[in-house]
C-alpha cells in the first residue's frame, strides 16, 4: 500500500503505510524488509524536503544491512541481499552531497566499499591470522546467530513469550559477536577489516597523505558518478553526469582502441574524451605530482595513466600514479612498508599443460631481474612450482611472477596465478590460498597477469587478487590490466628494476613506462603472430593483410597497448 500511495504522490498515506510495514518487519525480525522499508521511508522523506529525517532512515537501513550480512550463510543469498542494500548507500551519498556534507558522503562511500569486499570474501576464504580458538569462536557465533535468526523469522505466529525468549537469546549472541570483533580489532585491525565493516574516516585518511599527494576516489552509480578530490588539508566533491551504462560504453571504446592497435591519433581522441570527463572537473584541485586513484565498478579496468590531456600529454607524463581499491587500505599499506629490496624470487614461464601459451621471453626477463639483484633466486619452467613458491616466498624482498594469471569474475577467490604442477599442489595459486600465506616482501610483481582486454567487469576479481597479496604481507603489487606480448614486457621490467635501485616504486614504474612511450623500441613478436588485433586472453585473431614487402613488421612500443596496462596497487614509496 505504501508503494501505491508513493507512486500516486500521496505522501502522508504512503508514510503511514511504510511505518506500519516497518513495525511489522521489526516485530518479525525480517532483516530484508527492515532494510527495504527503512530505505523507502528515507526516499519519501527526501522527496518531501526533509533531508535530515531521510538521512536517519538511510542510516538505519545501512546499519541493518551491515549487521545482517554476518548472519547470511548462503553465498547466493549474501550477494542478492547486499545488491538490494546498496541502494541505501547510493541514496545516502546523494542526500549528504545535496546537504553540502561531502566528508560524510565520502565516509559512506568507504563503508560501501568495505561491505562490498566482505561480500567477495564471503565465507569461502580462511584468513591466515584467524587461527585456533579465534577461528572456532567466530564460526560458532556466526552459526548460532544464523540459527536463532532463522527460528525467530519462522516463529511469526508463535506465542509472544517464545518470541521474546528467542529475541533475548539473539541479542545476547549479537553482544558476544560484537565483543569478539572488538577483541580481534585490538589484536589486528586489518584482520577485523576483513570480518566487519571497518573503514577509516576522511580525517584519518587525510592524516596518512603526504603534502604532494592527491587522492581521486570514484563511486559509480546507475545514474551518475561521484568523485572526491582529497588532499592532506582539502576535500572537493564533484558529480559527473554520466550513467554506469554510458560510462561502460566509453571505457569499452577505449579498450577496443587499444586491443585493436588502432592508430595513436585515433586512440588519443577516445582517451581525450575520458580525460575531460573523469579528470577535467578535478584539475584545479589536484595538488602535487603524485596521484592515488581509487576506482569503482567498471573503472577498475580503465588505464588512467593512458588518458590523454588537451595539453597533448598522457596522464603518466604529468603525474606518477598508484591505485587502491579503498582509501582505507592506506593504513595497512603504509604500515607494511619495508626498507629492503635486495633479494628477489623471480618466477618465469612455469611449465604448463598447454605449451601454446608459454611466455617465451619470460625466462630471460626473470634472469635479467635476478642479475640486477645478487642473492636472488630464479625459478623457471619445471622448477617454477606452486609448492616451491609457497615454501620460499617468506625469505625474499620482492616476488616477481612472469606467469599467466586466470582471473574469474564469477568466483573471484578462484582466480589464480598459473604455476608448474608438482606433488599435492595443482599449480593454481588461488586467491583464497594467497590469503593464507605469510609474505615479507616489500613488493609483488605480476608481469604476466591477464584478464582479457575486451572484458569489462566490476573488477572484484582484480581487487581480490591484489588485496590478497596485501593482506598476506606486502604493501605493494604491480599487475597488468591485460596480457601484453612478453618481449616488450621484459624490456619494461628490466628498466623498472634498474630504476628501483635509486627510485621509489611508483617513480620507477613511471620512468619505465616513459621509456617505452618516448623511445624508438619496437616489437617484432606481434608481426610474427599476425597484426590485426590482439584478442582477449591472448587469442590471436585472423591477421589482416600486410604490405607485400617481405621481412619483419614491427610496431612501436609507444602504443598504449604495450606500456599502459601496468599499474601499482598500494604503497608507492
Amino acid at each position: 500500500m505504501g508503494e501505491i500511495y508513493f507512486r500516486q504522490n500521496q505522501f502522508p498515506n504512503a508514510l503511514e503505510s511504510f511505518y506500519k510495514a516497518l513495525a511489522l518487519a521489526e516485530s518479525q525480525g525480517d532483516a530484508n524488509r527492515i532494510t527495504s522499508t527503512s530505505t523507502r521511508i528515507a526516499d519519501l522523506l527526501r522527496v518531501s524536503g526533509q533531508p535530515a529525517e531521510a538521512i536517519a532512515f538511510y542510516h538505519k537501513a545501512i546499519q541493518q544491512t551491515e549487521s545482517a550480512r554476518a548472519l547470511l550463510q548462503s553465498e547466493d543469498y549474501r550477494q542478492s541481499y547486499f545488491e538490494g542494500g546498496l541502494g541505501a548507500y547510493v541514496s545516502m551519498i546523494e542526500t549528504l552531497l545535496a546537504a553540502s556534507k561531502p566528508g560524510e558522503a565520502f565516509n559512506y562511500n568507504e563503508r560501501a566499499r568495505s561491505r562490498l569486499f566482505l561480500d567477495v570474501l564471503g565465507s569461502k576464504v580462511r584468513l591466515s591470522r584467524t587461527k585456533g580458538n579465534l577461528q572456532e569462536e567466530e564460526k560458532s557465533l556466526s552459526e548460532n546467530l544464523a540459527t536463532l535468526s532463522a527460528r525467530f523469522a519462522a516463529e511469526r505466529e508463535a506465542a509472544e513469550t517464545l518470541r521474546e525468549e528467542l529475541a533475548r537469546e539473539r541479542g545476547e549472541i549479537e553482544q558476544r559477536y560484537s565483543a569478539f570483533i572488538d577483541k580481534v580489532r585490538n589484536k589486528d585491525r586489518e584482520q577485523a577489516s576483513l570480518m566487519n565493516v571497518e573503514p577509516l574516516k576522511l580525517t584519518e585518511i587525510q592524516a596518512l597523505l603526504d603534502p604532494g599527494q592527491t587522492l581521486l576516489e570514484y563511486f559509480v552509480t546507475p545514474e551518475k558518478t561521484f568523485l572526491w578530490v582529497v588532499t592532506k588539508d582539502r576535500l572537493k566533491a564533484l558529480t559527473i553526469p554520466i550513467s554506469d551504462k554510458d560510462l561502460a560504453v566509453k571505457v569499452g571504446a577505449l579498450r577496443k582502441a587499444i586491443s585493436e592497435l588502432r592508430s595513436i591519433p585515433e586512440y588519443r581522441k577516445v582517451a581525450r574524451d575520458l580525460y575531460g570527463l573523469l579528470l577535467g572537473p578535478a584539475l584545479s584541485d589536484i595538488k602535487g605530482k603524485e596521484l592515488m586513484i581509487v576506482p569503482h565498478g567498471i573503472l577498475h579496468y580503465l588505464p588512467f595513466q593512458a588518458l590523454y590531456s588537451p595539453r597533448g600529454k598522457y596522464l603518466i607524463e604529468e603525474h606518477s600514479l598508484s591505485y587502491l581499491s579503498s582509501a582505507s587500505l592506506l593504513q595497512f599499506t603504509t604500515a607494511k612498508r619495508k626498507p629492503r629490496r635486495e633479494k628477489i624470487l623471480a618466477v618465469g614461464n612455469p611449465r604448463l599443460i598447454n605449451p601454446a601459451i608459454e611466455l617465451n621471453a619470460a625466462e630471460s626477463e626473470t634472469r635479467e631481474v635476478a642479475r640486477l639483484y645478487p642473492g636472488s633466486t630464479t625459478l623457471v619452467k619445471r622448477e617454477a612450482t606452486e609448492e616451491k613458491i609457497k615454501r620460499l616466498s617468506m625469505g625474499y624482498d620482492v616476488l616477481h611472477f612472469a606467469a599467466h594469471a586466470e582471473l574469474r569474475d564469477d568466483d573471484p577467490l578462484s582466480s589464480a596465478i598459473l604455476l608448474a604442477n608438482e606433488g599435492k599442489e595443482d599449480g593454481r595459486l588461488e586467491v583464497r590460498e594467497i590469503f593464507q600465506m605469510n609474505i615479507n616482501a616489500d613488493l609483488v610483481v605480476l608481469s604476466g597477469c591477464e584478464t582479457g582486454l575486451g572484458k569489462v567487469s566490476d573488477g572484484d576479481e582484480f581487487v581480490g587478487l591484489t588485496r590478497a597479496f596485501i593482506y598476506a604481507g606486502t604493501p605493494s603489487v604491480i599487475a597488468s590490466l591485460w596480457k601484453v606480448e612478453d618481449s616488450s614486457t621484459a624490456r619494461l621490467m628490466a628498466s623498472f628494476y634498474k630504476n628501483l635501485k635509486t627510485m621509489s616504486k611508483v617513480k620507477a614504474l613511471r620512468q619505465a613506462q616513459l621509456q617505452l612511450i618516448r623511445g624508438d623500441a619496437s616489437s617484432d613478436l606481434l608481426a610474427r603472430r599476425g597484426i590485426g588485433g590482439v584478442g582477449k586472453l591472448g587469442e590471436v585473431p585472423e591477421a589482416k593483410p600486410q604490405s607485400p614487402t617481405p621481412g619483419p613488421v614491427s610496431i612501436s612500443t609507444s602504443h598504449p597497448y604495450f606500456w599502459a596496462p601496468f599499474i601499482l596497487v598500494g604503497d608507492g614509496k
